[in-house]
């Protein structure tokens, strides 16, 4: 690594993640360009040291590429003056002046340590020159906490987080200096790994208990947010936990005791819980409990216009929502369960009904179905973001007769647990889904365990209708899942198979059948969504979005150091209560400035702008592509579906289900029909770890 010492002669705004470019003058040398995440507290005119290594931009030419800078005190009279006209707003030329004369090259040092001397100087008190020492000390103090920053690998990014997290930046050093585990604990978006090269660093042991414990947290909260678990059985999360931290099991055998005996950690039976997700699930299973036996009026003999052309299991599901207090009906795309759903809502008439559903599409859908308004659940437990937490609960229960719940299948533990502790035992809730789509993306099978758990009624509907059989779509949602081969038409045109063995070539394909799809069926680009098995890989969401971003959004304005532009369709990756966007809402970037992006998000009612901070881009992803978990909850007119074996590991049937149920107009597949087959035929044997159909049925 190299050092240079120089002068700053121009600096550009912090871009994403606090890179910035500019120019600096070395010490008798000719002017350089520098790139790097540059705090902000230094600018134009600061004498500084930086250290990094030289490389080539393609375009640019060489660059320094700066790792570490720290502030250097201008060593000549000129500098000097120059620093103290720039910081100390009403020191002018003559009073620099007077300074350096009567100081010299020490005027620093008195600053900081004799501020008394300057009141010596004509033109300063000795107020202003304490007023002096506490500016001095503060402009000095903030630009070593950017280089702590800078020194340990914190991003610009990562320090506002800490920042807004714990009040200032001397806070956030402390809390760093104390336990850089801290981050990876509290700061959503930093890692483990990140933390422990931070610690590393700073000279943290390996078995510090800081680091045993934050590892094994780290391991529990990768295993419920990236696979869906509420537990991980002890054993699996010693095997884990040594893999990540690198040292013996006894010292992880003693933090997991520690972990249960402080009660962070819950042991059950074999397996290890975080305190909140056993909390969640212990309290969805008494809520149900309760549901399932209190008292219930039979509703009676039902009118003839409420099950006039309902199915046997159809009439079931209505009769079940009206003599329970909760009840699930469940079953394929095109066996009604929305016309059931009507009919529940027919039965009720005159009855205040909540419908709801996870997120902002899927409510949207329902609202236009059913004929009435819809919300997602987050709205509908009214979130605050002033106290951070639900304002319906059981203090303040949700105001309903009943309460009819959408695409339950991507319902977590979580939000189930919140949206239980504002139902009484006076009211009916009743849950529609398809248990065959991929489970939640966040911890737990909510839907699946309530059916598993065996305590309360459950209406499959099986039948096939005769206006939703002309569809392939369909029959084939019913194939797959009864691990049958597609079948393919050329009669009926909802679904197409584009076959092409060189995954290379499928993103070629695929940018074609998106050109040619409006012009042949009338739809709009905005109508077709590709959903792919996995990020990476060639026909992953990572490439085909750089693929896609130039066909669909051409020569749209782009902002240096922002990876979006006027035109991208992004998607939210996690919950943002204070601007009410949550994980899976999907929006088109209208503008970009220095500060935000402004995106048009699809809303219940419609459109709605937001002012999007950059320092919150790590929660946005471009979205011309998504993986197939990602699309849960959501309908679109057309869905192109790239399938190849380069996924292998991804191809299993209710991923490629959840997939094709997506589309409402036309599917296409692009692949092999060997991937295909190999999908259809790969039952999902991976098992969450959840307890909560156990816990249901103890409480019998």
């Amino acid at each position: 690594m190299e050092t240079i010492r120089g002068k700053i002669l121009q600096l550009s705004r912090s871009y994403n993640g606090g890179w910035r470019f500019g120019s600096l003058h070395p010490e008798g040398s000719p002017d350089i360009a520098i790139v790097g995440n540059i705090p902000e507290s230094i600018e134009a005119g600061d004498c500084v040291v930086c250290s990094g290594d030289w490389k080539q931009h393609p375009k640019y030419g060489m660059q320094f590429q700066v790792q570490i800078v720290e502030v250097d005190i201008p060593r000549d009279v000129a500098g000097i003056q120059e620093y103290l006209a720039r910081h100390f707003m009403w020191i002018g030329p003559v009073l620099s002046k007077r300074l350096t004369d009567t100081f010299g090259d020490t005027i620093f040092q008195v600053l900081e340590e004799s501020p008394e001397k300057l009141a010596q100087i004509s033109g300063i008190t000795p107020d202003r020159a304490s007023s002096i020492h506490e500016e001095y000390m503060t402009i000095k103090q903030d630009r070593e906490h950017d280089v702590f920053f800078a020194t340990n690998g914190i991003t610009a990014r990562m320090r506002d987080k800490l920042v807004a997290q714990y009040g200032s930046k001397q806070n956030a050093v402390k809390i760093v200096t104390e336990n850089p585990y801290e981050l990876s604990d509290t700061i959503w978006g930093v890692g483990f790994k990140k933390c422990d090269a931070i610690a590393g660093a700073m000279g943290v042991a390996k078995d510090s208990s800081h680091r045993l414990r934050s590892g094994i947290n780290w391991v529990l909260g990768e295993a419920s947010e990236g696979e869906g678990h509420c537990y991980l059985p002890e054993n699996e999360l010693l095997t884990r936990s040594i893999e990540v931290l690198g040292i013996h099991q006894d010292h992880i055998k003693q933090m997991i005791d520690y972990g249960i005996q402080d009660k962070r950690l819950v042991r059950v039976n074999d397996g290890i819980y975080r305190k909140d997700l056993y909390r969640a699930e212990k309290d969805v299973a008494e809520s149900i409990r309760k549901l399932v036996v209190a008292h219930c009026p039979v509703s009676g003999t039902l009118p003839s216009a409420i099950t006039s052309g309902l199915d046997e299991t159809q009439a079931y599901a209505v009769r079940m929502a009206l003599d329970s207090r909760i009840s699930i009906v469940t079953g394929f795309p095109g066996t009604g369960k929305t016309h059931t759903v009507q009919r529940i809502l027919a039965a009720m008439e005159g009855k205040t009904i909540e419908l709801a559903a996870p997120t902002g599409k899927a409510a949207k859908r329902m609202a236009e179905m059913c004929g009435r308004p819809a919300q997602t659940i987050h709205r509908l437990l009214q979130y605050s973001p002033q106290i951070g937490d639900f304002l319906r609960n059981q203090d303040n229960p949700i105001e309903a007769y009943a309460i009819i719940i959408d695409e339950s299948s991507m319902i977590d533990v979580r939000l189930m647990a919140s949206l239980m502790d504002a139902v009484t035992e006076d009211q009916k809730i009743i849950f529609v889904g398809d248990v065959n789509q991929l489970p939640s993306v966040g911890p737990g099978q909510v839907l699946n365990d309530m059916i598993q758990s065996g305590c309360m009624p459950v209406t499959y509907l099986t039948q096939l209708y005769r206006q939703d059989y002309d569809s392939l779509i369909n029959v084939n949602a019913q194939r797959i899942h009864g691990g049958e081969k597609l079948e393919l038409s050329s009669t009926r045109g909802d679904f197409w198979f584009i076959p092409e063995e060189d995954p290379h070539a499928i993103p070629g394909l695929i940018v074609k059948a998106v050109e040619k799809i409006p012009q042949q069926f009338g739809f709009t680009f905005d109508d077709i969504q590709i959903l792919c098995p996995q990020k990476k890989g060639p026909v992953g969401t990572g490439e085909l979005n750089k693929i896609l971003q130039p066909v669909l959004n051409p020569a749209s304005e782009k902002l240096e150091g922002v990876p979006f532009r006027s035109g991208d369709r992004v998607i939210q990756t996690r919950n943002n209560y204070n601007l009410e966007i949550f994980n899976g809402d999907i929006g088109v970037v209208r503008s970009v400035d220095q500060d935000y992006l402004y995106i048009q998000f699809d809303d219940i009612s419609g459109k709605r702008n937001v002012a999007y901070p950059l320092t919150d881009l790590d929660d946005l992803q471009a979205a011309w592509a998504l993986t197939v978990h990602k699309s849960q909850g959501s309908e679109y007119p057309v869905v192109i579906i790239p399938i190849h074996t380069t996924n292998y590991v991804m191809l299993k049937r209710n991923l490629l289900y959840t997939a094709i149920t997506r589309a409402r107009k036309l599917v296409v597949l692009v692949g092999t029909m060997k991937a295909v087959n190999l999908a259809i035929k790969t039952v999902d044997t991976s098992q969450r770890y959840t307890g909560l159909a156990r816990w249901i049925r103890d409480g019998f």
